[in-house]
């Protein structure tokens, strides 16, 4: 539940700051938020956080200027994760961007080559120099 009214606050600032420049139906201000989740794509505070669905993204409509979209699907085959728990790949880390920045887009990838298995006991983590999380990159064109 704590993570759910935390994603309705983000999402709430998240209105104000992408509507303050919006004209007519058209997106302010480009906008990325990124960062470790702790949910997969699918789960409720992920999908608050991207706002209303869309049926179309090559045709604007009124939802465009809340709306994010979530780059994980855009990951290479066998690669959308961005940590490995118990033997099982999750993506938990994300990069949601507003429709004009979605548009634009030129690759996604993640550096999930040196990260290792995961366990919830944290003991084992604690003499770690890698990281258990893989960053998710985004590129776009100009």
């Amino acid at each position: 539940m704590r993570r759910a009214a935390e994603a309705v606050a983000v999402r709430v600032q998240l209105n104000k700051v992408m509507t303050a420049s919006a004209t007519d139906g058209e997106p302010g201000v480009p906008t990325i938020l990124c960062g470790d989740l702790n949910d997969g794509p699918d789960a409720v505070t992920t999908t608050l956080l991207i706002g209303p669905s869309d049926g179309d993204i090559d045709r604007p409509d009124k939802g465009d200027p809340v709306r994010l979209y979530n780059l994980g699907p855009l990951l290479p085959t066998g690669r959308a994760y961005s940590r490995i728990y118990q033997g099982r790949g999750e993506l938990i880390d994300h990069i949601l961007v507003s429709r004009d920045l979605r548009l634009r887009v030129a690759s996604v990838d993640n550096l999930v080559d040196d990260i290792g298995s995961i366990t919830e006991c944290t003991d084992t983590r604690r003499p770690a120099t890698v990281p258990d999380h893989a960053p998710v990159i985004a590129r776009f064109h100009a």
